[in-house]
């Protein structure tokens, strides 16, 4: 007959269970939990700013990793005044349409901080362009290959698009205090896009090589005949 455990040899054992599902969690993506009221309170967080001035921001920085729209970006601004964590004011210069501009207050700089402190959400990817070569082998002939020349383009576009970025970061990057963290999401995009160009170059002559060695073998059994 099995022995009784001790007290102490009980919650010897709640605490080791406790601290594996802690330690699984703590290895298990994070689904992402964030949402424009997030995102705006960083925007807000840099100054004083309309709902269009937002997008604007958006558009001329992190839409190539996170964007917003003026779908998503208003209600967001209605939600995060009613609960104080933002102010609006209305505002007409004279000659100009009605302006709202909304001011962070401080509890929205304690959530914007709660949220910068919370674990990164990590999203499912999904690629087309992947899924559809790996089952490449049953494709027409060339379909692959227009493809990947078509990503290619992308990626290169993308690399000419951060030039202008760049030189304005470091214009601002002596005078304002979040240049630097700026400056390492443009790295991100910068290395992601070069990778991809890589891989698709790659990725082209690995498909010139399949592609002679279907012509060839085609041109074995023929001879074969």
């Amino acid at each position: 007959m099995p022995s009784k455990k001790s007290r102490s040899e009980r919650a010897s054992n709640r605490r080791e269970d406790s601290s594996a599902s802690s330690a699984s969690s703590a290895e298990d993506p994070v689904p992402i939990r964030t949402t424009a009221t997030e995102s705006l309170l960083g925007w807000l967080s840099l100054g004083p700013m309309s709902g269009y001035d937002i997008r604007q921001k958006i558009e001329s920085s992190t839409a190539n990793f996170w964007s917003e729209s003026f779908g998503q970006i208003y209600p967001a601004l209605k939600k995060l005044s009613n609960e104080g964590l933002v102010t609006m004011r209305e505002l007409q210069p004279e000659g100009q349409r009605l302006r709202k501009e909304y001011r962070i207050t401080p509890a929205g700089k304690v959530r914007l901080r709660e949220w910068l402190a919370e674990p990164c959400g990590l999203q499912v990817r999904r690629e087309e362009l992947l899924l559809k070569l790996f089952f490449g082998d049953k494709a027409p002939k060339g379909a692959m290959r227009a493809a990947v020349e078509q990503r290619l383009a992308v990626a290169k576009r993308e690399l000419e698009s951060y030039g202008p970025i760049e030189r304005e970061l470091a214009a601002k990057m002596l005078t304002h205090p979040a240049a630097p963290y700026w400056q390492l999401t443009l790295e991100f995009g910068k290395a992601q896009a070069a990778a991809t160009r890589a891989w698709c170059e790659q990725t082209l002559r690995e498909l010139d090589k399949l592609e002679k060695a279907k012509t060839r073998d085609k041109g074995g059994r023929r001879d074969a005949r």
